[in-house]
């Protein structure tokens, strides 16, 4: 068997892509070196010996290896193949029946079989093919509506599922469904197509997709070039899915389809809001933007200076599993999305504290829901009388020149103010008992040796600012800035206050007990 670079193979049910066919130095023989899908499943990222053989889309750095040409590969099948095998498969239940020809009687093979076989096919509105080493190399009879093609013994599917197959270029798919007149929704996940060249203009002959309201390309590690390519195709999608994609800011904005009303855009890199607002004015239509497990920890970013504002129809939005640590990107939430209703923001370190979800309550009087919870009147009762007391005690812990910046930092205090009244402000209070008390402001030194060993080495700056609460242990805080610089194993970070170099074990102690002020510049070295 011959092998090419951009080939779909797999192994033990373990999928990888072609990315050198060659002699490797120091070694016999021909190997393939291939990136596997599962970034676990390999050793390096292309190179052997200091020597670099060759390049992975996915920037994971035990995504490559090395195999012979000779190891046994997972057999492929045809598309036609897979729907056959997974949903015609019992009608060899189906019991013969007898017929007499010139007066002998003989068994009837299989007539009645196939006529059933056909006739559940053709009545397939949902198809899922999930994982079935499916390769569009291998073609049927007559192309897209040929006798031999899906749409030939499928044509009534509404929802067609090919994720974690073995295509390798784009144009495979879509001559596959060019048939499926009934075609909504459209399911590529986990395929890592290497072609998108002239799909364009192969497809300018044929209408588009007009019908297909649903795509989803997750885990595809398809750039914003390439989505602009594969959208041409399907002008009035509504939803569109492009998690796990290494996706992040880009200057100018895709092009995609203005009827999307829900975008996907989780486990990719994006850092700021800003970083998401440059979709703002190409998507009108938008209701749900979900972007959870991203490293969004601030509004903005040194590359993006400029926060745009979605639509009111925008109304959805998920923020969990990102790090989130500062009110202030809660307040601008109501600028970005002016028509904000729903809210996920658990999972950040902001939501570590006990009154994280009052006081998003109380921060965002537009939302009806928060982390899937329906927020009723006495919640928001009682959640901004509470945050409007907090305000006032901090307000009544600084000194007067100082409690302007005080009330920027709580942009609802007028507005909440014109609700129940305005509170007293009693000069007395001591400034312990404040919000601000509970926090304490930490610059985190990232060394090189712990830079080289994130996943995004490029990405990690000099020093992390995080905003974090003093009841925090030393574990939690490990964690903390593990998350923020994209570190798979916080344990192994050893953390030193800079001005002395103690050490902040990571036992019982939490942080305030380390600290003498509200701020402290803490060295991040590496365990050896």
């Amino acid at each position: 068997m011959s092998f090419h670079t951009g080939q779909r193979l797999s192994y033990a049910n373990e999928r990888c892509t072609v990315r050198y066919v060659g002699e490797v130095a120091k070694t016999t023989g021909q190997w393939l070196g291939v990136e596997w899908d599962d970034p676990s499943r390999g050793k390096h990222s292309g190179e052997h010996n200091g020597v670099k053989y060759f390049e992975c889309r996915n920037n994971h750095p035990t995504v490559g290896s090395f195999v012979r040409p000779n190891r046994p590969h997972d057999k492929t099948v045809s598309v036609v193949e897979a729907v056959r095998q997974k949903y015609a498969a019992n009608v060899s239940a189906i019991p013969a029946t007898s017929i007499r020809i010139s007066g002998k009687e003989v068994e009837e093979v299989g007539f009645e079989k196939i006529q059933k076989q056909i006739s559940e096919l053709k009545d397939l509105r949902i198809v899922v093919l999930d994982g079935l080493c499916i390769s569009g190399r291998i073609t049927e009879d007559s192309g897209a509506s040929g006798e031999g093609s899906l749409a030939a013994i499928c044509p009534n599917i509404r929802e067609l599922d090919l994720s974690r197959s073995l295509f390798e270029d784009i144009n495979e798919v879509m001559t596959l469904i060019g048939g499926l007149g009934h075609l909504e929704s459209l399911k590529v996940d986990g395929n890592r197509f290497s072609n998108f060249t002239s799909m364009n203009t192969r497809m300018m002959s044929v209408p588009p997709y007009s019908r297909l309201a649903s795509l989803s390309l997750d885990d595809t590690l398809i750039s914003w070039k390439e989505v602009e390519e594969v959208c041409f195709n399907f002008p009035t999608l509504s939803s569109l899915s492009l998690g796990g994609n290494q996706l992040e800011y880009t200057s100018p904005p895709p092009l995609m389809p203005t009827t999307i009303k829900q975008l996907n855009l989780e486990r990719n890199r994006f850092e700021s809001l800003a970083d998401i607002s440059m979709l703002a004015a190409s998507h009108p239509n938008l209701e749900q933007l979900i972007l959870k497990h991203n490293s969004i920890s601030s509004t903005i970013s040194d590359a993006t200076k400029n926060v745009n504002t979605f639509s009111r129809a925008l109304v959805e939005v998920d923020l969990a599993f990102n790090n989130v640590n500062q009110w202030s990107l809660v307040d601008d939430l109501t600028n970005m999305f002016p028509g904000l209703k729903s809210l996920r923001l658990a999972h950040n370190p902001l939501y570590s504290s006990e009154d994280a979800f009052i006081l998003t309550v109380a921060r965002l009087g537009q939302l009806a829901t928060l982390n899937y919870s329906t927020i009723t009147e006495k919640e928001r009762l009682n959640a901004e009388t509470f945050y409007l007391s907090q305000i006032a005690r901090e307000l009544s812990s600084a000194v007067a020149t100082a409690r302007k910046d005080t009330l920027q930092r709580h942009p609802r205090y007028d507005a909440l103010c014109k609700t129940y009244g305005e509170p007293t402000i009693d000069d007395r209070i001591a400034g312990k008992d404040t919000l601000a008390a509970g926090l304490a402001l930490c610059h985190f030194l990232v060394s090189d040796a712990v830079r080289q060993k994130t996943l995004a080495p490029d990405k990690v700056v000099d020093t992390v600012e995080l905003e974090l609460p003093k009841s925090f242990t030393i574990y939690t805080v490990q964690s903390m800035i593990g998350k923020a610089i994209r570190f798979e194993r916080p344990m192994q970070l050893r953390l030193f206050l800079n001005e002395d170099s103690t050490e902040l074990t990571p036992k019982t102690r939490v942080l305030e007990t380390w600290l003498e002020e509200n701020e402290a510049t803490i060295r991040v070295e590496l365990s050896t």
